[in-house]
């Protein structure tokens, strides 16, 4: 039984490694048979040969560490031309992963948290309230962060007082309102859904019940209604934490952080298939990261507020 269900952990990886060799499969196709952008043009059945070698290699050196292993592009003084130096690619997009992990476990547990109390507090709210919650939820994250860094200009220009960073430089880093972009959509969303999801057990004959029988307010609250509005948030986890990586790659261009998607379009970053795979990778392990985050939330307010 077991080996059914871990089937998909080798398909998942496969997949993976497709994806990132899809772009020179495409070339192939095309008939522009060039296995990396600043490889020469090659015959496309040598094209097929090298990008299948480069496939099989990046295999044999994920125990090695050779898969890790990618080339910068640097100006040489000495030489007085453009060389490529061999870095280690944990080295040095980890400190950049680090920065963005920490904003997307912040932004999600704090959204789950905030988004499922505000929802219950919500749920006998009229249909002002859900239209403006539906409006909310269609606000692109580009259009939110230009909209937060002009509103950062206009105080600035009035008051002399700058609340927060608009874009991050060498002496300063933009860490508030990317926090607020990042945080905006998932919290608008989970609000939606628990005040809808807590509306309707509210209609319930079992709610009833419990109000006949004299059962407190706070009680029929949490074991009635926040025990049925969790499991709802909790569905829809995967589909937050998607948003949530999504999001990041706009919003720390945006506001130039020095995350990893910042890594991910260097340009003295040589692009090839190990350093495309090694991309998705750290994107992925991202998505992990906050759907634990958000996973161990909810837990947490199970354990708190719906158990018997």
């Amino acid at each position: 039984m077991w080996i059914k269900r871990i089937w998909w952990v080798p398909a998942f990886i496969v997949a993976v490694m497709f994806i990132a060799s899809l772009p020179g499969w495409i070339r192939i196709a095309k008939g522009n048979v060039r296995t990396s952008i600043d490889a020469p043009p090659v015959p496309r059945g040598e094209a097929v040969r090298q990008l299948t070698k480069e496939t099989v290699e990046y295999v044999k050196g994920i125990w090695s560490g050779e898969s890790f292993i990618y080339q910068k592009r640097l100006f040489s003084q000495k030489e007085a031309k453009i060389v490529h130096e061999h870095r280690n690619y944990i080295e040095d997009a980890g400190p950049m992963f680090l920065f963005s992990a920490t904003h997307l476990m912040v932004t999600g547990s704090l959204a789950v948290f905030f988004g499922v109390m505000t929802g219950l507090l919500l749920a006998r709210s009229g249909g002002v309230v859900r239209e403006v919650l539906e409006f909310l939820v269609t606000v692109p994250d580009f259009a939110l962060a230009f909209f937060l860094q002009l509103l950062m200009v206009f105080i600035y220009k009035r008051t002399g007082v700058l609340p927060g960073e608009v874009f991050t430089t060498e002496s300063d880093t933009a860490v508030l309102l990317p926090l607020i972009t990042l945080f905006l959509l998932p919290f608008v969303y989970t609000v939606r859904q628990s005040s809808a999801q807590a509306y309707q057990v509210l209609t319930e004959d079992y709610i009833l019940l419990a109000k006949a029988k004299g059962l407190g307010k706070t009680w029929i609250w949490l074991q009635h209604v926040a025990r049925n509005v969790l499991p709802v948030i909790e569905a829809d986890l995967v589909r937050l934490s998607a948003i949530l990586t999504g999001n990041l790659i706009v919003i720390e261009y945006l506001f130039n952080s020095p995350g990893v998607t910042r890594f991910f379009f260097h340009s003295q970053v040589v692009e090839t298939y190990g350093t495309m795979l090694n991309h998705l990778w750290m994107l992925i392990l991202l998505f992990l990261i906050t759907f634990l985050t958000m996973w161990g939330t909810l837990g947490a307010m199970k354990r708190g507020m719906a158990h018997d």
